[in-house]
């Protein structure tokens, strides 16, 4: 079937404006749904608190360490002085080591102690330079006193900073401000036993100097107790954490701090 004439006389009109009142508005609409998300969704405001990392934490962040190795002191300086690639190079090989090691030893000897003694920080009687010589290649890792071969041998200065115990060892060249300082962060914890510092990247060495207290070394860490005021000694204790009675005896309270400081072989 078909139309035959228009469904709307020509003179057909419509107000479309008498219609707004029950228009829906495409404004409305927009209106309405950003009503209707802040009513269904509420903002719901969470505080984190920022958690901040440890000494330790920071230290595997921001420093490099070995792999699990016989001699870690070793192949830690070994790091710090030939960079990351040299050491991912030579992959801890036990040839290059023992290569390393009586390179510094034949350094060592030819030098003689008077000469050592003009370069070092410490004095070495003739007896303990070939001592400290036939040792390097002798035992299977460093001792401590054994650094000061690597002092002469690489031109640097060390600093042996134990995160546990709060203490720092020094092994140092004359007039240090011309050398080299590498740091190694001794961790007695799980994980690397040193972390490398090359160049203050962790703490500065004023930071070390106040808050950690220096030791001569793990065998004998202070001079005799004669050596040092009470004042000293709580402020040692203050910063080591050691807990004491206040009138605690000055001979008691100095064996505290030497037993805390005492002891520890370089990958115990």
């Amino acid at each position: 079937m078909y139309w035959t004439y228009p469904l709307y006389k020509d003179n057909f009109e419509c107000n479309i404006n008498s219609l707004t009142p029950f228009m829906f508005c495409i404004d409305d609409k927009i209106q309405n749904e950003e009503e209707t998300v802040v009513k269904e969704q509420p903002v719901i405001q969470e505080s984190f608190e920022k958690k901040e990392l440890s000494l330790l934490d920071k230290c595997k962040l921001r420093l490099s360490y070995v792999r699990k190795c016989q001699d870690p002191l070793f192949w830690s300086i070994y790091l710090a002085k030939h960079g990351k690639n040299e050491y991912n190079r030579v992959g801890l090989d036990g040839k290059e080591e023992m290569k390393e090691k009586s390179a510094m030893s034949h350094y060592f000897h030819s030098m003689g102690s008077s000469q050592l003694n003009n370069i070092l920080q410490t004095k070495i009687t003739k007896t303990g330079c070939s001592t400290m010589s036939s040792n390097i290649v002798s035992e299977p890792r460093l001792s401590w006193s054994s650094l000061y071969i690597v002092c002469a041998f690489y031109e640097c200065n060390l600093y042996i900073v134990d995160l546990q115990k709060k203490t720092y060892l020094t092994y140092l060249r004359q007039n240090p401000e011309q050398y080299n300082t590498f740091v190694l962060y001794r961790n007695r914890d799980n994980g690397p036993h040193y972390y490398v510092d090359t160049c203050e990247q962790l703490l500065t060495f004023d930071y070390i100097h106040d808050h950690y207290v220096w030791i001569m070394s793990y065998e004998k860490p202070f001079k005799a107790a004669s050596n040092y005021k009470v004042q000293e000694l709580e402020q040692f204790a203050h910063m080591l954490g050691i807990e004491y009675e206040p009138k605690t005896k000055k001979v008691d309270l100095f064996g505290k701090i030497a037993l805390h400081c005492s002891g520890g072989t370089p990958v115990s």
